[in-house]
């Protein structure tokens, strides 16, 4: 797979080695790479036209309109660790991609962020924002894909499912994981597939089609 990180945070970039890492030596296909804005130079350079790139961050749960993460901690109150945030927009997300290199033929770009295809009252979903802001300035044939649910990695991370609605983060455990798996439904949580298939052929559907799970796709 090749992500891009957005914004520099610890644990999305072990998220993404440890995605990679899994299908690079199980049935994954390559090309293979993280990419991190600020990290050096057009990190995204390396990416070609006809690839996928997947964007992974953090959805916020209180607005459709940013993406973030936990940038550092500081000393709060009483002596109490304090998280500082980084949100960033769909206007300077896109800018960030064109900065960091990436072509402008651009044809796929995946939001890896939860709630990313999901509206909020009479506001777009960040995916639509992105693709929005994209044809307006350097990516004029991409396709912008959000998932209307929260994002959750199964633990072998061979399996990608979504769970809850804006502001939850239901985590599966690993007997309703199973269930899912081999029997069938489990309340709040949609199943994407087989087993034993992985994360990157689950989410490369040249047809945006094949995705079994909650999904919204910007022409």
């Amino acid at each position: 797979m090749l992500i891009y990180l957005p914004i520099d945070a610890t644990d999305l970039r072990e998220h993404a080695i440890r995605w990679n890492d899994t299908m690079k030596y199980g049935t994954g296909s390559g090309p293979f790479a993280v990419m991190i804005h600020g990290a050096e130079n057009a990190p995204l350079a390396q990416v070609k036209a006809d690839d996928v790139l997947f964007i992974l961050c953090h959805g916020r749960s209180s607005t459709p309109n940013q993406i973030g993460a936990i940038v550092s901690e500081t000393k709060g109150a009483f002596g109490r660790k304090k998280r500082v945030y980084e949100f960033i927009d769909a206007v300077q997300l896109v800018q960030r991609l064109h900065d960091d290199g990436l072509t402008g033929d651009i044809k796929d770009i995946r939001l890896i962020v939860c709630w990313s295809g999901l509206a909020m009252k009479n506001q777009v979903c960040f995916a639509g924002q992105v693709s929005s802001a994209a044809k307006a300035n350097y990516f004029k044939n991409v396709i912008v894909t959000g998932y209307t649910a929260a994002v959750q990695m199964t633990p072998s991370t061979q399996n990608f499912i979504l769970g809850g609605g804006r502001g939850s983060h239901a985590t599966i455990s690993p007997e309703q994981l199973s269930n899912l798996i081999h029997k069938g439904p489990v309340k709040g949580f949609t199943n994407i597939g087989d087993e034993n298939q992985s994360l990157f052929e689950l989410l490369k559907a040249n047809d945006h089609k094949s995705m079994g799970f909650g999904k919204t796709v910007w022409l």
